[in-house]
């Protein structure tokens, strides 16, 4: 019956659309997989399409399964490069019509399926089976990573002395996609699992991949992947022109989910540099075009960043009342990762403001949701919150235990992405009260070197991320002067402070700067006129700002005024 009814169904897909989940399925209770694989392809990428990444998920395994039922072909999609342009065209060495290159474009959809769910531990391991599948094998040591990397140098360099043919560019418009959304999804992967290496490993490969395929959307991203890693060593005119570039390209080969994508990873990227104007009118584009195509993990992304500009602007009305929005609209997508950003922010703004009970509720919610080794970015956020939350509600046992749990996980890592900035400030401020207060206690002196060594590694982090993304500056030279004042370098401490007025005032972050006067105005000595000046701007701006504890505190030493 089940094969009547769709070969009925193929007649009438010339009249009338037929869901390809019906055709599917009909072949499947038919018993002729080879008729069912395609149809349940297609099913898959059209809830891709439709935002149903469960689904998706669900087709593209049963294609898996299908295929892995037929007989053994070629373990990788090789094929012999031709001439010099082919030697210099990575898409060269892949066979499009091989069995291991279908087999790797589905390992590529699934990869892209699972990111969407914010799997992202599935996400790496379908992108590095697409991978393996196209005869890119992943180095496996820190040597064979370099060489990697100086391979694909080279590589871009001789792409621009040998240009492909045109029968190549065919050939290569033909591969280059499903190669390059592998390596464009473990590129945003390694971003939240602190992977530096890969990502500038297949940043490489995507434009090695695309250019010789012509201008296409894939090459918009791998142009913007390299302008980001230009931005982040700080050569500014180079980042532009490579983002620029992208735009570009997009808007001339793309659709507007590719637009939308690429308006919301530059506005990510300026988020980093402090360009909050430009971030803005980026992210409204994106999210105006990911609310018109329904895209439901583009729109959530869009809102997550639109509030964390709210946060590093200290407007945390507006970002607690964007966190909580999105939490509540987002619910129902399913994705654990997004769901816990929204969950994080807002404890992140509520640990911030003072309400700490509720900001410690919001992280044991979020940590429920998340594996430690897929989401450590994730991870880490949850225990910075917590960690300042729990020192705010006087739980200081709990606050060194997340602190110190969120150290060991950064440690090895290099920081590089903005969403660290708020954890690491957090874990630095939990790290030097613990110094402060085991001084002031006068504790046993393991206690106060354990103190003084927490201290050290938040702060030398900090100061590691600032280097590259000019917003963590203000907080990294901000919890240095502290660490200073402990240390017993009381001039240099007021010098940084100093510095870290400067700093917030350019970069637009008002919670540094107030912290910096009431650092500043706390450790002056009580007969100095200037105290009582930084510490009334402190108060002021902590209470225009709503963060409760932090005004409580400058009241108090306004009213108490005491020589360190």
């Amino acid at each position: 019956m089940h094969r009547h009814v769709a070969e009925a169904l193929e007649r009438e897909r010339a009249t009338r659309a037929v869901p390809m989940a019906t055709l599917a399925h009909h072949w499947s209770e038919a018993g002729e997989p080879s008729k069912e694989r395609p149809y349940a392809e297609q099913a898959g990428i059209e809830a891709l399409e439709s935002g149903a990444s469960r689904e998706a998920v669900e087709y593209f395994t049963r294609v898996v399964e299908l295929l892995e039922g037929e007989p053994p072909a070629a373990e990788i999609a090789s094929s012999k490069p031709r001439g010099h342009a082919g030697r210099f065209d990575p898409n060269a060495n892949i066979d499009p019509d091989s069995d291991a290159f279908q087999r790797g474009a589905i390992e590529t959809k699934l990869c892209e399926a699972y990111f969407r769910l914010g799997d992202l531990e599935a996400c790496r391991a379908h992108g590095t089976r697409a991978l393996a599948l196209f005869g890119q094998g992943h180095p496996r040591s820190s040597l064979g990573w370099l060489a990697a990397m100086l391979q694909q140098i080279a590589l871009r360099s001789a792409q621009s002395l040998w240009p492909s043919r045109r029968r190549d560019v065919e050939r290569a418009r033909r591969i280059a996609p499903e190669v390059v959304r592998a390596h464009s999804r473990l590129v945003e992967a390694s971003f939240y699992q602190l992977r530096l290496v890969p990502i500038v490993w297949s940043s490489l490969r995507v434009i090695n991949h695309s250019e010789p395929a012509g201008p296409s959307p894939d090459l918009a991203r791998g142009y913007h992947a390299i302008g980001v890693l230009a931005a982040l060593s700080h050569v500014g005119p180079l980042a532009d022109r490579w983002q620029g570039r992208a735009v570009q390209i997009a808007e001339q080969t793309g659709s507007p989910y590719d637009v939308a994508w690429l308006l919301s990873r530059i506005s990510v990227a300026d988020l980093s540099l402090c360009k909050w104007d430009r971030s803005d009118s980026m992210i409204e584009q994106a999210l105006q075009l990911a609310d018109d195509l329904g895209d439901l993990r583009l729109w959530e992304e869009c809102r997550h960043v639109t509030a964390t500009g709210a946060k590093y602007t200290a407007r945390y009305d507006r970002a607690l009342t964007l966190y909580r929005d999105r939490h509540r609209s987002g619910r129902a997508s399913g994705n654990r990762q997004t769901a816990s950003w929204d969950l994080i922010g807002q404890a992140e703004v509520l640990a911030r403001i003072g309400s700490h009970e509720e900001a410690l509720r919001l992280t044991k919610e979020a940590a429920a949701l998340l594996d430690e080794e897929a989401f450590k970015s994730e991870t880490i956020m949850v225990l910075g919150a917590s960690a300042l939350a729990s020192l705010g509600a006087g739980d200081r046992a709990s606050a060194y235990q997340a602190a110190d749990h969120a150290l060991e996980l950064l440690g090895g890592n290099k920081p590089i992405a903005h969403w660290l900035l708020q954890p690491m400030g957090e874990i630095a401020e939990v790290a030097l009260s613990s110094w402060e207060h085991a001084l002031a206690e006068r504790q046993a002196p393991d206690v106060i070197r354990a103190g003084a060594a927490r201290s050290q590694q938040a702060c030398a982090m900090l100061r590691r991320l600032a280097r590259v993304i000019p917003i963590a500056a203000p907080s990294a030279v901000l919890w240095e002067g502290l660490r200073s004042w402990h240390a017993g370098r009381k001039r240099h401490a007021m010098r940084l402070w100093q510095r870290a007025l400067v700093l917030a005032e350019s970069a637009d972050t008002p919670y540094e700067g107030a912290r910096a006067h009431f650092e500043i105005g706390r450790h002056l000595c009580a007969g100095d006129p200037e105290r009582a000046r930084h510490l009334r701007v402190a108060h002021e701006a902590f209470s225009r700002l709503g963060c409760v504890t932090n005004a409580e505190a400058a009241r108090a030493a306004l009213e108490a005024p005491k020589a360190p």
